[in-house]
């Protein structure tokens, strides 16, 4: 009986232990803070071919913010119908609100840290500079019917 009651103790203090640590842990999803986006915009006025990207900022959509500290998102196609998007803040440098470049129409690259972003693999980043997390994507929504793309986080 003794024995049980001891075992009942140990396992408790183990899951509770496990408990603990996994709440302190950091998700990648939290390395940028969220921000409020819906927006959408006509593919015909911003013409993107498949493996191409555009950098679109709050003017070019109408809208008084857009992405995290109003840094813009990356537009990515990925084939006819479908497409990413991504926050255009640096991971590494999010305190000091750094917009990430395209380049090539496939990689972002940081002008600070020069992290380089494959924005064809999720926006995970290389082995060239020091970002470890990958850009924060968005939701996508296409209708090839109308052309229109819609942008949301909700």
């Amino acid at each position: 009986m003794k024995k049980t009651l001891q075992i009942s103790k140990l396992l408790f203090f183990l899951i509770f232990f496990t408990i603990v640590l996994k709440s302190c842990s950091k998700e990648e999803a939290d390395i940028v803070p969220d921000t409020y986006l819906n927006v959408s915009i006509n593919i015909i006025n911003y013409p993107i071919g498949i493996g191409q990207s555009i950098e679109l900022d709050n003017i070019q959509a109408g809208v008084p913010n857009l992405g995290y500290d109003n840094n813009g998102i990356i537009i990515y196609r990925d084939d006819q119908n479908s497409f990413l998007a991504f926050d255009r803040t640096c991971t590494y440098h999010i305190d000091e609100s750094i917009s990430v470049n395209v380049t090539d129409g496939i990689f972002a690259v940081c002008p600070l840290c020069n992290s380089l972003y494959q924005l064809y693999f999720s926006g995970y980043p290389t082995e060239e500079g020091p970002a470890t997390h990958p850009l924060k994507q968005y939701k996508t929504e296409f209708n090839p019917n109308t052309m229109d793309l819609f942008i949301f986080n909700y």
